[in-house]
């Protein structure tokens, strides 16, 4: 009885820290997406707006990948206390049904998150700034802003979805 009581509290506590985590990543997204690069546009802060934007994308890059590493660790470890095993996993079996529907959709934009935020993060964003910072091609550094700033949304919009599929997954529809 006791190891129940105490494997049930792990379970809280990891999932806790994979809601946390998500909240942290989102929030963090959303932040840079809706309120910072808005601000910045203004003609009071367009000088600031590249090496503001620099310094806040590196900082929330290293906050971003920790809190998807959370989310993936605590995920594979709910998964775990659930009852799903390596064996489950590895012959597919927790993929039938609902839930491992779900779960399969889940781990699915999971892993568009994690390619998209790896491209976005390590190689458009930093040439996206540097060209920003510096092309005396105006059109160049515009077009890959552009294409850095969908991208971030995109994997935003991703986060949400995974979110909802979250909120199936535990819950159903």
């Amino acid at each position: 009885m006791l190891k129940l009581r105490i494997m049930h509290l792990i379970y809280l506590v990891s999932v806790w820290l994979h809601v946390l985590a998500a909240m942290v990543w989102i929030g963090g997204a959303a932040f840079i997406a809706i309120v910072l690069i808005p601000a910045m546009k203004g003609k009071e802060l367009a000088n600031a707006f590249v090496p503001a934007l620099r310094a806040t994308a590196l900082r929330f890059r290293t906050v971003g990948w920790l809190s998807l590493g959370v989310l993936v660790v605590t995920g594979c470890l709910n998964l775990a206390l659930r009852g799903f095993g390596w064996r489950a996993c590895l012959s597919g079996a927790i993929f039938t049904g609902r839930f491992g529907f779900v779960l399969g959709a889940k781990l699915a934009v999971v892993a568009l998150i994690l390619g998209l935020s790896g491209y976005h993060d390590f190689i458009l964003g930093p040439r996206a700034a540097e060209k920003l910072g510096s092309t005396p091609d105006p059109e160049e550094a515009i077009k890959i802003r552009r294409r850095a700033a969908w991208m971030g949304r995109t994997v935003l919009f991703l986060g949400v979805t995974a979110v909802a599929l979250a909120v199936i997954l535990v819950r159903g529809i």
